[in-house]
This record gives structure tokens, sequence and C-alpha cells, in this order.
């Protein structure tokens, strides 16, 4: 004891209600200690897709001290790449490319080059000279590309062995699964699901690859979520994992995952998510994966969702064929609702009005990139304007008309005199477009969410990469 860090006996002892001098040893493994420790500890588990993920996240799971304070679960179903061969493999990897044979150093100067840069082979000397340069080039290629392989062969065959044969067995992903069920069903103050691959400047991510660092060269190995099919991911899943819950799901975030669901018809019934509050669903940084889509019919999680105080969606930025957010909105049915962040989406001018108003006595915060279609926003404004009376804070960026099937963008001035004519009234010019040689100002570049507190129960880490413009 006399040998740990002041700081740290000093925390002990006031846990242990204990005289650093009387303090009898203990183990730190203790169920003392541990029932000491346990309030600080963070309260978020992490399930990456591997077996000693598995096991250590089952490990906290029927720990008799530390699940009772899990309220979290963040999962993140990224997958390894599949390599044909080590060459594909070491192409991947742009940190090994400074010991690759650069042309430069083998291009022979004493024969002459058109102005394309080909060389001009007018006689046998030159043509000697151009075979022997290429020739050393590719020879230093295979010598580099061998060394290479004699260095990394290991995380090149065990990554191939661990994504040809353990993420694709049915028996492993049987487990995966189970053991977010078991995490529902054992951890008494569980209540907030996370699906999300760790943002690249996420302590997280040092954790995944942590955990993968036996088959893991660099992060690079991984595939990212907007170039490949999305795995078989869906609200049947997510019901399954959370139909046993105790205290109702609190949260929901899906962050920049394609998620399939296969399985859509099955769904009967949605009462795993009758106590949600929040919802964050951040497709934004997918751009066009044909695969995007949300999974489920979030329409229906929202109309069973009575308790539901926030809602953050982000599509895709697709120019054509935008979600149509109309019914989203018809099914938010709760008298707690208080904020909502709806972008790259499209909504009728009805459906707006309708649902502002609805929610005039409730909402708090309103951020807005939407196009609306059929309609314009002037009237919808009028019809809302001074009687939003809770609303504290709004924000329209990058609001749209549809003009001669046309998109058209509005200047952020006249967003900005948008947002005051529907707090204050008064009037409300006709919109300018978005001028291209006109800068973004300072108040309307993005929605700004970076200052806010986390909801009850979210991380702020992953409440910003719900949205890129938090």
């Amino acid at each position: 004891m006399e040998r740990l860090p002041l700081e740290l006996k000093q925390r002990i002892c006031s846990f242990l209600h204990a005289n650093p001098k009387l303090f009898k040893p203990i183990r730190l493994v203790s169920k003392d200690f541990a029932s000491a420790a346990a309030p600080y500890i963070i309260p978020r588990i992490f399930l990456f897709r591997h077996p000693d993920s598995c096991d250590e996240v089952q490990k906290i799971v029927q720990h008799p001290v530390f699940s009772k304070y899990v309220t979290t679960i963040a999962v993140d179903v990224s997958k390894l790449k599949q390599y044909v061969s080590f060459e594909r493999w070491a192409d991947d990897h742009a940190e090994f490319r400074f010991q690759y044979p650069d042309w430069c150093d083998y291009r022979p100067i004493d024969i002459h080059y058109d102005e394309d840069g080909n060389p001009v082979l007018t006689n046998s000397f030159a043509l000697g000279i151009w075979i022997r340069a290429t020739e050393e080039f590719s020879q230093a290629w295979k010598d580099t590309i061998g060394a290479l392989e004699e260095l990394y062969s290991t995380f090149y065959d065990r990554q191939k062995s661990f994504a040809d044969h353990v993420q694709v067995d049915a028996t492993f992903e049987a487990r995966f699964w189970k053991t977010v069920t078991d995490a529902f069903e054992t951890c008494p103050r569980l209540a907030n699901f996370i699906i999300a691959p760790p943002n690249i400047h996420d302590p997280v991510m040092r954790r995944r690859d942590l955990v993968f660092r036996s088959c893991l060269a660099t992060p690079r190995s991984f595939l990212l979520p907007a170039n490949h099919i999305p795995p078989e991911v869906g609200l049947k899943d997510i019901l399954e994992a959370t139909k046993n819950i105790r205290i109702g799901l609190n949260s929901l975030t899906i962050v920049d995952f394609p998620i399939n669901c296969v399985h859509f018809s099955t769904i009967t019934s949605v009462r795993s998510f009758e106590s949600l509050k929040h919802i964050r669903i951040g497709f934004n940084r997918l751009y066009d994966n044909p695969y995007t889509s949300f999974g489920f019919s979030l329409e229906g999680v929202l109309h069973a969702a009575r308790l539901l105080e926030t809602l953050w969606v982000e599509t895709p930025p697709r120019h054509d064929n935008q979600y149509d957010a109309g019914g989203l909105l018809r099914a938010i049915n709760s008298e707690h609702f208080r904020d909502i962040l709806l972008s790259n989406a499209v909504v009728s001018e009805d459906a707006m009005v309708d649902f502002l108003l609805r929610h005039s006595g409730s909402l708090q915060q309103l951020d807005l990139g939407i196009t609306i279609n059929p309609g314009t926003w002037v009237p919808t404004f009028q019809q809302v304007a001074k009687q939003m009376r809770a609303l504290k804070r709004i924000q329209l960026v990058g609001i749209c008309e549809i003009h001669a099937s046309e998109k058209v963008i509005f200047s952020t001035q006249w967003c900005l005199e948008a947002q005051n004519f529907i707090i204050n009234g008064g009037q409300l010019s006709q919109p300018e477009a978005y001028d291209l040689d006109t800068d973004f100002g300072p108040d309307g570049e993005e929605p700004l969410r970076n200052g806010d507190l986390p909801e009850n129960g979210l991380w702020s880490d992953y409440d910003a990469n719900a949205n890129t413009c938090f």
C-alpha cells in the first residue's frame, strides 16, 4: 500500500473510509475495492467483431459489481478487408510506400525524351539502355515486395485467415449477437445501444487496434463503411438483443454504417423501442453507397416511442431521390419531444407545418438542412411564426426549394432572417439563392452542436459522430 502514489492511496482510503496508517493490505481485485471503484468507471462497454472482444464483454457482464454500472454498449460491426494476394495487401498500405523504389532513380538520363516524357529510342544503344533501366527497376520492385512480405507476411496471413474464416463464420456471428443479448439481459442499467465504427480520431480506434493487434498492421486493414456491402444487421437483430431488457431502451444511435435488414417483413412488434427517448441516425458520410438504408421502418419505431425527446437524422447527401421524411415527421407522437435535427431529406410544406404546430409547445431546438417539396419556405414559416412557444434555438443551414426541377439552395443571410422571423414575426423577404462566389458566414456554416452537453446516457463523441456538422 505504501508503494502506491499518494493520490491513489488517498482515494482508496477515502473510498473505504479507512485511515492510511490502519489500512490493512487488500488485493486490488477484492470486491471491496471493486465496489468502491465502480462508480468512477466509465459506464460504457465496447464490442468489436473479434472473439477476444466477446470474451472481454462477457467478463464485464458477468462481474457481480461492474455489471451494475454499465449503461451503454457500443457495437462496432466493422470487418477486416479480404485480400487475394500479398501484393494487393501491400498496395493498400500507403505507409509502406516510402520503401518502394522510385522510377526517377532508374530513369536513364543519357537518352532523349519527347515533350510528353516518352523515350525516343532511335537506335539499339538507346533501346539497350532503356531495357536495362526497366529491368533494374522491375527487380528492385520485386526485391522490395519480397522484403515487405518477409516483414509483414505474418500480419497478412493472420488477417487473411481471420477475414476469410472467423468473421464470416455463422457460429461466430451468433456468438457476437448473443454477447449483445447477454449484456442487455444481465446489466440492470444498460439502456443505450450504439452501432458505429470508431472515428479515426477516437481513442476507441486505438482500443480496436489493440483487440486486433495479432493480425492488424494498420487501421487501413478495415473496410470503410462507405464502400462495401453492409453486414446483415437490421431491426431484427436489435429487437432480438433488447427484447428482455428490464428498464427499456433509452437511446439508439446508428452512425455511418449501412444496415441491411433482409428480415424486414418478419418484424411484428417494436415493443423494445417504446421507452426510447433519443435516436441518432447519422449516415451522412456514406455518400452514395447504393446499399445504404435505415434497415428498418423508422416511422414504426417513432410511432411506438411515445416518450421520445430528441431525434437527429442525417441521410447521405444524394442530389436525386432524397429521403422523404414526411412520414418520419408525421410518426413522431410524443408530448415530450424537444429537439430535432434533420438534414439531406425532403419534406412537403404541409408535413412540415403540421409537425411544427403539433410540437409548438415542447420543441426547444430546431436544426434543418432539408429541401421542401412540394411547397415553399416563405408560407411555411409564415404559418408558424411566433407560435413556437418553447423554441430556444433554431438553425437553418442549406435549406432548399425545387424550381423548374432544379434544387435551389438559399443564402446564409436569408436563413438568418428566416430564423429571426420564426421567433419574432414581422416581415420576411423573398428568399435569395446562395451565391457560389460568397463564403458562408460564421453563423450559417453548419449546425454547431459541439458546445452542448450530451443527453443523459449518451456519449459526446458519438453524438458528434452522428452528424459531421455537430
